[in-house]
């Protein structure tokens, strides 16, 4: 649904439109889309950073290039330490249970790494005031692994010691392709209550599309020298459901919380009088049919569509029909 590209080499301009227009013609069923960086770089050297996205299915909110962030009280800013600045993308996803979240693109360079992921935390904070969300995922070639960092260093760096932030990548993975290199140079770095809670478990690793694809170590270099790394977010539950005085609440799940929901819908309030239907509602004979999305918080389940909870959507629905 969406993939961040980094090392994108092209002066023309012509490389990612193409790609775009291969994943039209292939996939008919979505329709991808793409934002990109400006070209970065200190010298004549200059890379991209492009997210290609479902445009179906995600909603860019806001971009910025960083250092844009620089408007927030009490960030300050080292323009100097990145080698190509962090391209901060805000997303909405309606189908998932965290609806809006900051995707951090960077790519460090090898030198200069842990200082600049040390870094990220500033943009992080820059991040949290221009945009007033702690839902943020750092990712991409950080290269923090093997040479490019020392235990020592690493533990003051603080994207690492604050515990808020979570490492999705441990490091003891491995990101290359080349046999003879075992580095998690590739991470993907959450923070924020539901950014976390909406992470299915154990669903961040590398991409092995040499052993996916049964690919030469050759043919896999073709392709890239890194894996990808990639993580899951958990869907917002759809529950179907029928209603019926002689049945009572069906789910498809068939739960007993929903059993006894279903005794507390037709003993509370038999007047409607808090339906705001207009008038007391009443339930028919007839079988009531329902579907909609929720979203489980503090162990109540709300509905996307207009945050209510699960019992209080249920009640009104069913006295507003007569």
């Amino acid at each position: 649904d969406l993939c961040l590209i980094q090392e994108v080499r092209d002066a023309k301009g012509e490389a990612i439109p193409t790609l775009v227009k291969d994943l039209n013609s292939f996939d008919k069923s979505h329709a991808y889309t793409y934002v990109e960086s400006k070209r970065l770089g200190k010298k004549t050297y200059k890379e991209q950073y492009v997210y290609i996205y479902k445009k179906d299915v995600l909603q860019v909110r806001e971009h910025c290039q960083y250092p844009e962030l620089e408007g927030g009280e009490g960030t300050n800013i080292d323009t100097e330490v990145f080698s190509r600045e962090p391209f901060i993308v805000r997303f909405h996803s309606p189908t998932t249970l965290v609806k809006d979240f900051v995707l951090v693109g960077q790519h460090t360079c090898p030198k200069t790494a842990m200082k600049e992921i040390d870094e990220l935390y500033t943009v992080f904070n820059g991040i949290c005031k221009k945009w007033k969300t702690e839902n943020v995922v750092i990712l991409g070639d950080l290269n923090a692994a093997c040479s490019y960092i020392t235990i020592k260093g690493f533990r003051a760096v603080r994207l690492r010691s604050d515990p808020k932030f979570r490492w999705l990548i441990g490091d003891e993975q491995d990101t290359t392709v080349r046999q003879k290199t075992h580095c998690a140079y590739d991470r993907i770095v959450i923070h924020g209550r539901e950014m976390i809670s909406g992470i299915v478990p154990d669903s961040a690793k590398p991409f092995n599309f040499k052993e996916e694809f049964h690919l030469t170590e050759d043919e896999a270099l073709e392709v890239s020298d890194h894996f990808p790394v990639e993580v899951d977010l958990n869907q917002a539950q759809t529950i179907r459901m029928s209603f019926s005085p002689q049945k009572g609440l069906i789910t498809d799940r068939n739960t007993h919380q929903f059993h006894q929901l279903s005794r507390w819908l037709v003993s509370e309030d038999p007047a409607g009088k808090e339906a705001g239907c207009g008038g007391p509602g009443q339930v028919y004979g007839r079988e009531i049919n329902i579907k909609f999305s929720v979203n489980s918080s503090g162990g109540h389940s709300y509905s996307q569509h207009d945050n209510r909870t699960l019992p209080q959507n249920l009640r009104h629905l069913l006295h507003c029909v007569v």
